[in-house]
């Protein structure tokens, strides 16, 4: 404990609390065990709340300690002790009644309680800090102190933000409050939701009863909201028996997205049928211009409600095309698009739908949206002259299948004594049901098989033909060349191997393969690569085939040497490629791959990346990096060797078990040969390696030579530099100047502290000012070996931009030091330095 602290604590002088606060933060935290000990003894006193003096004496130090822990960044180590003295405070009163005045105020230890819970709720992201704070906040929300209550409300909801799975575990408490009147909290209740549902659930129509409440705030009912779409996600039937609570939002300009979203919940489980009830509603904000710009989720929430029946079709298209009307072509064109789309959805489910308003769809400028709402209306009509041609049809063959005899479960055809014109004509009228099916199908109904009109007649003929009776089959053939038209003659057909039946003849030419040859292709997109084999092989070509077939790499390359050295030469002067890749990550965490980069020259005996030392980071394309990766792998086994690396190399197997080590959310289950035998990386896909190489620091600690053309580390670039540090007596060459640091973990609440710092070969050292260089064995330094990284900051992000001038530096002890210079070029040099001097202390150990 330190003096002053002693002091005050024990001999309560109050004229040395003004010096407490010019001492060095960390002499204030050497030995707080004690402190705290005595804190709590004061604290815990009878006559604390009546001794101003011990009021004063706690309220001073308490304030000193906080500042102290906030400063050193020690926060971890001492919020046990803190959590502990804020428990005892709590079991005191925190309202007491004035003497003098007799009203309510906040008692002694309210004071100390609120110092207590401000101090350690500015650490709101901190989890292990926040899993010992959160118990023991939630009991002061049991205070009868209301301002007490509101603060700490919301710390708490801003602690919910980061720390819900802690929070989670008290939902059940949580939700009492809100109950009893604590409406802030309920902005707590979307963050815990998910780590611990059932109290939510059980509690469901207590919680919806509050949307009814006057007290409760437009934020706190939009959290409501939330809380219900969630719900929706998760268990709808637990929300849909009360969704007649929520329709009064709707209308409401606040909360109508709130309430969109839980719709589009309900629809994303298969529960649009319970929103047919809120059509009319619906309608009404679709025609509100309040709501211009919730329109396209209302589009899509009435399409979907007309997908539910026939009845609700009809009208949710006569709305959609309300919409359309009302939304003239010069206002919003996305908007109409989405409604185009969401009537094209309903129409291809219930096309008689369209044809109420088939004037106005034909007066519209045509895209392919129209068109296909066109094409659904035409085959609805299609469909029904189909229909009515088919029950003529029947009507006309009634003599036919008037001799239909039924027996039992069986149906017998009653051979009549001419067969022959009967069967013709009931022949002639398939062929000119088929020929009117065909014209409506070349209409555009059925496009895809318009372009055989022929085999499709000649099938339907013959599959009539053929549902005759073998003793009549006879008779037609030679008759129906008299009878039938000449353009419905007998086609004959044949079936391939493919399964598939065609015409013999019809126009196209069959394809005379030649003997031996084959049919390969090798996609210009992700795709499986097939080979299909026309005819027969000897033994000999066959092996050959199958060999091929297997390393697909291998010729894949054999036929592209020339492709993939030019390719490889012109990346390699925007970046290199990487010399090694691994894939991390856990059962817990996410697959995320690392790639490796060296210095390619290795001219410098400081150099800073070497084979055992390299520059490496994460990566967000793992499928780029690994392609570029295998195709110099080839190019470098063709220039050394003459020889393609087929799917047997080890360098080859290695770049494919990286692939199968990534998540199929990565992957999307492409086989790695597929991948690799893609399209090479285009300019877009190397501008995002070059964007995130840059944001890596890359081009920070690299540099390309022109004259060698390769890229060398800044050791290598700039040998006069590493001289300082090789020589003898390096350590006393310095590298000096202010700078401003940042130091420890939660580096965005602390303020910048200029120093001044002394760069030599054996250590970083800083003061508060220049020191003689005799005295600078005597200053705090940081050991060149514990840096396990420099890397420059905000460099590419411009979310950062203010931190260009900076750099950070990690040591061995997870401890981070971001120290900023006066401008980029003074980082620049610092950060060379900074880079040369930890490789050369790596050297020597």
């Amino acid at each position: 404990m330190h003096q002053l602290i002693i002091r005050l604590l024990h001999q309560r002088q109050l004229n040395v609390a003004s010096q407490l606060f010019n001492v060095s933060h960390y002499d204030i935290i050497i030995d707080l065990t004690t402190t705290f000990a005595k804190l709590k003894e004061l604290v815990n006193s009878a006559n604390y709340s009546t001794n101003r003096v011990d009021q004063s004496v706690v309220e001073i130090v308490i304030a000193r300690i906080t500042s102290a822990i906030r400063e050193t960044g020690s926060v971890e180590s001492y919020a046990a002790e803190l959590v502990d003295l804020l428990d005892d405070v709590l079991k005191h009163r925190m309202s007491i009644r004035d003497d003098e005045t007799g009203n309510i105020v906040d008692s002694p230890h309210c004071k100390i309680a609120s110092d207590l819970l401000s101090s350690l709720f500015l650490h709101y992201g901190n989890k292990p800090v926040m899993t010992l704070t959160l118990p023991v906040a939630l009991k002061s929300l049991h205070s009868t102190n209301a301002e007490l209550v509101k603060n700490t409300t919301s710390y708490i909801s801003l602690a919910a933000i980061h720390n819900g799975k802690a929070l989670s575990s008290y939902a059940l408490e949580i939700i009492g409050h809100v109950l009893r009147g604590n409406f802030s909290l309920i902005r707590v209740l979307p963050h815990i939701y998910a780590d611990n549902k059932e109290p939510f659930h059980a509690q469901l129509s207590q919680l919806i009863e509050i949307l009814q409440n006057e007290n409760v705030e437009c934020s706190e009912k939009l959290s409501l909201l939330q809380l219900a779409s969630m719900v929706a996600n998760t268990k709808p039937d637990v929300l849909i028996p009360y969704l007649s609570k929520f329709d009064v939002y709707l209308l409401s300009p606040q909360m109508s997205t709130a309430l969109l979203n839980i719709y589009m919940s309900l629809i994303s489980q298969n529960r649009t049928k319970c929103l047919a009830q809120f059509l009319p509603e619906l309608k009404l904000a679709a025609q509100s211009n309040d709501y211009v710009s919730n329109r396209p989720t209302i589009c899509k929430i009435i399409a979907n409600i007309g997908k539910v029946s026939a009845n609700l079709a009809a009208e949710a298209i006569d709305e959609l095309v309300l919409m359309s009307r009302n939304n003239s072509e010069s206002e919003d064109q996305q908007l109409r698009q989405t409604i185009f789309n969401e009537i094209e959805a309903v129409g291809s489910i219930y096309p008689k739908c369209l044809q109420n308003h088939l004037e106005y769809f034909q007066t519209l400028l045509p895209n392919r949206t129209i068109d296909r709402i066109l094409m659904n209306n035409s085959r609805q009509v299609s469909q029904e002259r189909i229909q009515n041609s088919m029950d003529s049809l029947l009507s006309k063959n009634s003599k036919v299948f008037g001799n239909l005899i039924t027996s039992g479960g069986r149906t017998v055809f009653e051979v009549c004594e001419s067969p022959t014109v009967q069967l013709c004509e009931l022949d002639r009228n398939t062929h000119s049901l088929a020929m009117q099916y065909q014209n409506n199908r070349s209409s555009g109904s059925l496009s895809r098989r318009s372009h055989c009109p022929h085999s499709e007649i000649g099938e339907s003929r013959d599959l009539s033909l053929l549902s005759a009776p073998s003793s009549s089959r006879t008779n037609i053939l030679p008759t129906s060349t008299q009878t039938l038209p000449q353009s419905f003659a007998p086609t004959q057909i044949q079936m391939g191997k493919d399964g598939r039946v065609r015409p013999i003849g019809g126009g196209r030419r069959p394809v005379q393969w030649p003997a031996g040859s084959t049919e390969t292709t090798f996609p210009a997109n992700l795709g499986p690569i097939t080979t299909s084999k026309m005819c027969a092989l000897n033994e000999e070509e066959e092996k050959w085939l199958n060999n091929d077939r297997n390393d697909v790499v291998y010729k894949f390359v054999e036929h592209r040497k020339n492709k993939i050295r030019r390719f490889i030469g012109e990346i390699s002067s925007k970046f290199p490629v990487p010399v090694q890749c691994t894939v991390e990550g856990s059962k817990s965490s996410k697959h995320r791959m690392v790639i490796h980069f060296s210095c390619q020259t290795r001219s410098s005996p400081c150099c800073v990346f070497t084979s055992d030392d390299l520059f490496a980071f994460k990566t967000k394309y793992p499928a780029f990096w690994l392609h570029l990766m295998f195709l110099q792998m080839e190019c470098s086994a063709i220039s050394q060797y003459g020889e393609v690396a087929g799917k047997d190399s080890q360098q080859y197997q290695t770049l494919e078990h990286c692939w199968k080590c990534l998540p199929v959310t990565i992957t999307k289950s492409i086989p790695f040969d597929t991948m690799i035998t893609a399209a090479f990386p285009n300019q877009k896909d190397q501008d995002k390696l070059v964007k995130e190489m840059d944001e890596a620091g890359f081009y920070a600690c690299f540099s390309m030579d022109p004259n060698s053309n390769a890229w060398n580390c800044i050791s290598c670039s700039n040998p006069e530099k590493v001289r300082y540090f090789v020589e003898e007596g390096g350590a006393e060459k310095v590298f000096e100047g202010q700078l401003k640091e940042k130091k420890g973990r939660w580096r965005f609440l602390k303020r910048w502290n200029t120093k001044y710092f002394t760069l030599s070969s054996a250590a970083l050292n800083y003061s508060t000012q220049q020191m003689p260089t005799d005295s600078r064995a005597l200053l705090p330094s940081i050991d060149l070996r514990s840096i396990r990284s420099v890397r420059s900051l905000g460099r590419g992000k411009k979310a950062r931009k203010s931190l260009r001038k900076a750099f950070e530096i990690f040591t061995a002890d997870n401890t981070s030091v971001i120290l900023k210079a006066k401008d980029e070029k003074n980082a620049e040099e610092w950060l060379q330095c900074l880079q040369i001097a930890v490789a050369h202390a790596r050297r020597e150990r």
